[in-house]
């Protein structure tokens, strides 16, 4: 018997993304599965001017490392063709991911995930360490 699986990332190109795996008979009923899956696993993501990462963040999955580093406003996306479609389903599209050790796509979408459910908001920054956003331009 043959078995069709299937890695789904969803995303409402705002902030908002999960991923999820499918298994089915065949490709269609995999992929419905897997966007269920998906829907089930949600992470939300503040970004600068609505188009980056606010801090460079890190995760790891097994072997596999990804480093999402914050670039300037308009720098534009860099990076594997994963990353790539992960951050821009998320609606990021200012950034540079580099993945180390393990890059096979589970491994490096789900480091992706864990790396931005550590992101932090510009708020909450600021809360950590008692001050106030007053403005906030991008230094180099």
């Amino acid at each position: 018997v043959m078995t069709y699986r299937t890695l789904v990332v969803v995303g409402n190109a705002q902030g908002a993304g999960g991923f999820g795996m499918g298994r089915g008979a065949n490709p269609a009923e995999a992929v419905a599965r897997g966007i269920r899956s998906a829907k089930k696993n949600l992470v939300v993501v503040d970004r600068f001017k609505n188009a980056g990462l606010v801090h460079t963040v890190e995760g790891r999955h097994n072997n596999c490392k990804v480093v999402l580093r914050a670039v300037p406003p308009g720098y534009g996306m860099k990076g594997s063709r994963t990353a790539k479609a992960v951050l821009t389903q998320m609606g990021i599209s200012d950034c540079t991911a580099k993945a180390h050790g393990r890059r096979n796509p589970f491994s490096v979408v789900r480091a992706i995930f864990k790396a931005l459910a550590r992101h932090q908001s510009l708020a909450q920054i600021a809360r950590l360490r008692g001050r106030r956003i007053v403005e906030l331009e991008w230094r180099r």
